[in-house]
């Protein structure tokens, strides 16, 4: 049985160096906060009712950008 993170298919996109060290940068933070406030959320420690400043917060760790990033990247491994 595959484990419900892992997706067949999906494709393995390569990275400039400088994506590459921006991604780690912004991932660090992100990831971090998305797994801590999971938690939180699931155990009742966070109420839903604060999604809104969760989301924002993530927002302002520069997620516009990860997405760029990854964008960029798929486009490129689109194209190729």
């Amino acid at each position: 049985v595959m484990p419900y993170y892992q997706v067949e298919g999906l494709a393995s996109f390569s990275y400039t160096t400088e994506e590459q060290d921006r991604l780690n940068a912004l991932s660090a933070d992100i990831v971090t906060y998305v797994d801590e406030t999971k938690v939180q959320f699931i155990t009742g420690k966070q109420s839903f009712d604060q999604w809104d400043s969760y989301v924002k917060n993530i927002e302002n760790m520069g997620l516009e950008e990860y997405v760029q990033i990854q964008q960029a990247a798929y486009e490129r491994w689109a194209n190729s």
